[in-house]
């Protein structure tokens, strides 16, 4: 293989040549939603070298972060040296990392770019602007050039490339000027940080604050360190390492506590494989008679893995069912179903069950019916917001319970009032319809000709289950569902709001729940309606409040104005003339800068001529200025701005603002009449 790159090919960048190309890279799959750590991706590439020659995969997280340059010295091996900002291997410069700026492109640009790609260092330098010109794109400026370069180059492998243009072109928009905020946030904090450096003299910033920039506000670490370089300064990058890898933990424990700790949830793996599979017959049955294969104490729970079993482990964003155990005069709560693949392990209060013994198995049919019903309302929503919003909305994840249902879906934008009111009827018009709910098992290529979607979260085998709601959808899907729409009974949006970046979450109720809503609304409109003086009609008796409170809205603004108008009239009888000028300097009651302004305005209009005002107002706690000057009196070397500025510093406080008017607050009222005196003396001075 030959590494020789002439001049001219040098300066103009091609697609790849598996004749030239030091690096062949399959099956590449780089970010595409997922946050993998980079480490796994380039682990996860396949290469060949040619004896004695060198190369380096570049790839991008969904998360934001780069290939480490170390990392990728590690996976080829030989000589290398790497720095700051490049990589050496055997002398050879590899790969520069100055100017990296990843912020043109995403996790899935570059995956689409890379894969089943031949790479050439030599060609491929993908740090900063340089990523555009590897891919011949050096002539494509624009976000909305590269975005249709990428269509291009993908569309036949990845149709649906060309059928979301709009929605793709939509999101990397949102993206970008979510990360264009994100760095506007993060540099305003880091110009803080950069502040209390200088301020405290030290040459580094604490590894806590850099990891709550990166954590907290999303500003990349990479980022951080290169604006820091800038000004000077280094990161405690063993410490920010170490809080990385302390969040992961805690991450971690958390994912594996979701069903208990992470010894449980080995435990019950090890409890399901030590017997053969539970036959699962809860889509048929709520209640079975059946053995119990094993049991085994956890102490104030009790693993138990029954022969047949009604309960829906859960799954697919549905909660597990609870119920009844009951033998020989016995019975124990269930408390959780743990899904084991297709095998599943009860979780019972604890009880002295003997292994062998025959048990009856009942599910708790209120609570799996209202799951139900909120599970195919999932269904109906949907199809109503891909029916109202476009076939871009996509499930994002999902928790059907008893009480309520949660949906999240792949939309940019909030939705209007019009699109929820619209969205919920139409799940309430299929619901009142009585659609047939039937379900069916086939193998997953059948399902997929019969257009059969398949759901978020989920993982599927060759043998799949369908569900499918008359005329409405038709959707891969292992949960339990009701037998007509019409038992869903209601359906009522309770909350919509964002989830995720480009992803939004709905919450509703179906059923009794519904119902409940609408009764406790219900009440509560009857309850306003009697505060108002009129129980029968609540929006009467709010009209009609609406129009009491403006009237005395009009009436206290006039009272106001006559109020205001008074204390004019009070004021300007204060007024003195020095040097053919009015002068007024004067303490009022007026708390606030407006009112005080409205006075001095009606004050300058009453005296007419050259005035100059200074007005003071305020409460216990601070202290309002407003100063005026005509123009008479500015061409006598008077200025309102100086004159606010001299009566401020005196009561604690600052201001500013023209020749002709200018505003200011204190915080110490008691020194008002301190703040006058040292007004009227400049005054005095400049008229002398």
């Amino acid at each position: 293989m030959s590494t020789t790159t002439n001049e001219s090919t040098a300066d103009k960048p091609r697609l790849l040549d598996p004749e030239q190309d030091l690096l062949r890279v399959e099956n590449l799959k780089v970010g595409f939603g997922e946050k993998r750590d980079v480490t796994e991706i380039v682990h996860g590439v396949s290469f060949s070298l040619a004896p004695g020659e060198c190369l380096a995969i570049v790839g991008e997280s969904g998360s934001g972060k780069s290939v480490s340059a170390r990392t990728l010295v590690g996976l080829t091996g030989g000589k290398s040296h790497v720095s700051a900002d490049r990589m050496e291997f055997d002398g050879r410069d590899l790969l520069s990392f100055k100017d990296r700026d990843w912020r043109g492109l995403r996790g899935k640009d570059i995956g689409f770019i890379l894969q089943d790609a031949l790479v050439s260092l030599d060609q491929l330098r993908p740090v900063g602007k340089e990523i555009d010109e590897a891919l011949g794109l050096h002539d494509w400026g624009s976000k909305k050039e590269r975005q249709e370069r990428v269509i291009e180059l993908m569309g036949d492998v990845y149709p649906e490339l060309a059928a979301e243009r709009d929605n793709i072109a939509r999101w990397v928009g949102d993206e970008e000027e979510s990360f264009g905020r994100t760095l506007v946030r993060g540099q305003e904090m880091l110009e803080r940080l950069v502040a209390e450096a200088r301020e405290s003299s030290t040459s580094w910033i604490e590894a806590e604050d850099a990891f709550k920039l990166h954590d907290t506000y999303g500003f990349p670490y990479d980022l951080t360190k290169e604006l820091l370089a800038e000004q000077g300064l280094a990161v405690d990058d063993d410490g920010f390492v170490e809080l990385m890898e302390e969040q992961r933990t805690r991450a971690r424990t958390g994912a594996a506590t979701a069903h208990g700790s992470e010894d449980t949830h080995a435990r019950v793996q090890e409890f399901a494989a030590a017997t053969s599979p539970s036959n699962f017959v809860g889509y048929e049955t709520l209640r079975a008679t059946t053995g119990v294969a094993a049991i085994e104490s956890q102490g104030e729970r009790a693993l138990l893995k029954l022969e047949t079993s009604p309960f829906y482990a859960e799954g697919g964003g549905q909660v597990a069912d609870s119920g009844l155990l009951r033998w020989d005069g016995d019975e124990a709560e269930v408390v959780d179903v743990y899904r084991v693949g297709g095998d599943q392990v009860v979780a019972i209060e604890a009880k002295e069950i003997p292994a062998g013994a025959e048990v009856e198995a009942v599910v708790d049919r209120e609570t799996r019916h209202a799951t139900m019903r909120n599970h195919t309302a999932t269904h109906l929503l949907h199809a109503a917001l891909r029916e109202r919003l476009g076939t871009h909305v996509r499930q994002a994840g999902s928790a059907v319970r008893p009480d309520k249902l949660r949906f999240d879906f792949t939309h940019g934008a909030s939705l209007s009032p019009e699109e929820l009111r619209d969205v919920e009827d139409r799940v309430n018009e299929w619901i009142k319809a009585s659609a047939p709910v039937r379900w069916l098992e086939m193998e997953r290529p059948e399902a997929e000709a019969l257009g059969a979607m398949a759901l978020f979260g989920e993982k599927y085998g060759e043998w799949v289950r369908v569900v499918e709601i008359d005329g409405v959808s038709r959707e891969l899907c292992g949960g339990t569902h009701v037998a007509n729409t019409a038992e869903i009974g209601i359906f009522k949006v309770t909350a919509e709001g964002s989830s995720a970046a480009n992803v939004r979450r709905i919450e509703a109720i179906t059923g009794p729940a519904g119902i409940d809503f609408f009764r406790d609304r219900d009440a509560a409109l009857r309850e306003a309606g009697e505060l108002l003086g009129n129980p029968q009609d609540a929006l009467a008796g709010a009209r009609r409040a609406a129009e009491r409170l403006k009237e005395a809205g009009a009436q206290g603004e006039q009272a106001q104005r006559q109020a205001l108008g008074e204390e004019a009239k009070r004021l300007a009888g204060e007024a003195y003339e020095l040097a053919g000028v009015q002068v007024l300097v004067a303490a009022t009651e007026l708390t606030d800068q407006k009112s005080l302004l409205d006075v001095a305005n009606r004050i300058q209009s009453t005296l007419g001529g050259d005035v100059v005002q200074v007005l003071a107002g305020g409460d216990k706690d601070k202290v309002a200025l407003v100063t005026l000057a005509t123009p008479g009196a500015i061409a006598k070397g008077l200025s309102a701005a100086e004159l606010v500025r001299t009566a401020a510093s005196v009561v604690g406080g600052g201001g500013g603002g023209r020749d002709d008017m200018a505003q200011a607050g204190g915080r110490e009222p008691a020194k008002i009449d301190d703040a006058l005196g040292a007004a009227r003396a400049l005054i005095e001075e400049k008229l002398g």
